[in-house]
């Protein structure tokens, strides 16, 4: 048997046993009808994937599927969401013509965004009662840092390229954002969304857990059926182990899913009718993070927990309580035979890989002396100079593995500050309606813990990774869910005082 089609029965099996485990929980949280689609799009999407041998084909396919599907769905974000890990990020230009090389650049993410953002966004857009995009600080400085990066664009390249740039902002910054910080518009949206997002992710780490037994990447064959490479580092090894990547293309951006994940099932937990079904999808988004073999990501995973246990009730003693028990099992596990090897991939302790803490170093101290000749606008193609070129890997890459060195590089210190400054905002925000909600609306406090800690680990994690594959696109939804949870506060806040004051003078004006 081919190993494509050896690969999408796997897939299936793993998904659809998922699938299957999460579907009784799962129907106290979003609608049947939209799990059961969602779940049945992921596994004919999946499908389609492996037998269509063309990758226009299968590009069709998917839009006249969601073409069909999409409208149902009754959570954009959501059906998002859900579908967004199922393919590799293979990346294919759509032909120009009359000069151009390329009009776009297409990738699954892009197909998600086009068929599913862009009709809510059209939707939304012609709603009278909606915020308008710009009013919040957060999205002063987001508007400004699409505005710088377009103008640099276009004084560094041909118009042609400019505009496509522009696009890319469009359809990959804005869509995400907006549509989720207007379209989720009460609690049951909030966990809805956020479901999907831990059930697709639990799905990848079965298959990442899969691949680190077998020592099989499951997609690798993708790559020769399309003619298309994700990855030019072929299958990834540490200490002889495979470290799993399933359709992110890379084992960090697998862990950093896994870290986003494990933020939101902070919050879906508590809604899960059983706690077996909360510890079942606890230990296999653990194992997901786990078989990466990604310390960034480790390290992401427990400023995550230490920030959210620090957000609630009793910080301190529940804090104490968690380092004991590490400490605990620690201790025993270095007893066992492996524990001396487990030992050696401890970030900060173990030496497996330290090459890699060594070029991030030089990484940090080759850039930093380019970004101080060009310190407010960024270094024109930067990677061309002969101190980047220094950093040329084996595998004949510069890899920036490193989001902010990255934006300081490319548009300088004013566009680093532009980037920080947006989701500082939304964290800020965040945080004062965490500490007003205090003793007060219990599932709207834990789910603004589980946002300001998603936040806290995407900004510690990405200082360890490029924006590649769906790092960008994760980071700009999880800030439109801060920004959507202070606008769904700032609802019930002035219902709440609309029924006081209703409640006032009904006193009033029939007094006892």
């Amino acid at each position: 048997m081919a190993e494509n089609l050896k690969a999408l029965i796997i897939v299936l099996l793993l998904s659809a046993s998922v699938f299957a485990a999460c579907n009784y929980a799962s129907r106290a949280v979003t609608l049947p009808r939209d799990f059961t689609r969602r779940a049945g799009l992921w596994l004919g999407i999946t499908a389609t994937l492996f037998l269509a041998h063309n990758y226009w084909v299968f590009v069709a396919l998917t839009c006249l599927i969601l073409l069909v599907t999409a409208p149902q769905d009754s959570n954009p974000v959501a059906l998002f969401y859900m579908l967004v890990l199922a393919v590799p990020p293979m990346e294919v230009d759509i032909p120009g013509f009359g000069g151009i090389n390329a009009v776009f650049r297409l990738n699954h993410v892009r197909v998600l965004e086009l068929m599913i953002f862009f009709p809510a966004f059209l939707a939304l857009r012609n709603s009278k009662t909606l915020e308008p995009f710009g009013r919040p600080l957060a999205e002063k400085f987001l508007f400004a840092y699409a505005l710088l990066v377009a103008v640099i664009q276009t004084l560094l390249t041909s118009w042609s390229d400019a505009m496509r740039q522009v696009l890319y902002l469009f359809v990959d910054v804005f869509l995400p954002y907006y549509v989720t910080s207007r379209s989720i518009k009460n609690i049951q949206a909030f966990r809805d969304a956020t479901l999907a997002l831990v059930v697709s992710s639990l799905v990848l780490a079965a298959i990442g857990v899969f691949e680190f037994i077998k020592r099989w990447d499951v997609y690798w064959s993708l790559q020769q059926i399309f003619g298309v490479t994700w990855t030019v580092q072929g299958y990834l090894e540490r200490e002889g182990n495979i470290r799993a990547e399933a359709t992110t293309g890379q084992p960090i951006v697998l862990g950093y899913v896994m870290v986003v994940a494990l933020g939101m099932w902070n919050f879906v937990k508590h809604a899960l009718p059983r706690r077996s079904s909360s510890a079942f999808w606890f230990v296999l988004l653990l194992g997901g993070l786990t078989v990466t073999l990604s310390r960034g990501p480790w390290v992401g995973a427990v400023v995550l927990f230490f920030v959210f246990t620090a957000t609630g009730s009793k910080p301190l003693s529940k804090l104490a309580m968690s380092s004991f028990i590490g400490l605990l099992v620690g201790g025993i596990v270095t007893l066992t035979p492996y524990g001396e090897k487990l030992l050696q991939y401890v970030p900060f302790i173990g030496s497996v890989a330290a090459e890699n803490v060594t070029y991030r170093q030089r990484l940090i101290e080759v850039s930093l002396g380019l970004i101080r000749e060009n310190p407010f606008f960024g270094v024109p193609d930067f990677l061309a100079t002969p101190e980047m070129q220094s950093l040329r890997t084996g595998q004949g890459i510069i890899d920036v593995v490193n989001t902010y060195v990255g934006i300081a590089l490319q548009y300088g210190l004013i566009g680093l500050a532009l980037f920080v400054g947006f989701f500082a905002s939304i964290l800020i925000g965040i945080f004062r309606e965490m500490r007003r909600l205090k003793g007060g609306d219990r599932e709207l406090h834990l789910l603004a813990r589980a946002l300001f800690a998603t936040l806290i680990a995407i900004i510690v994690v990405v200082g360890t990774a490029s924006s590649v594959g769906v790092i960008a696109v994760l980071y700009w939804l999880t800030a439109g869910l801060g920004m959507a949870f202070m606008r769904v506060v700032k609802q019930e806040s002035r219902a709440a005082n609309k029924a006081s004051d209703n409640f006032s003078r009904s006193a009033r004006a029939f007094p006892s």
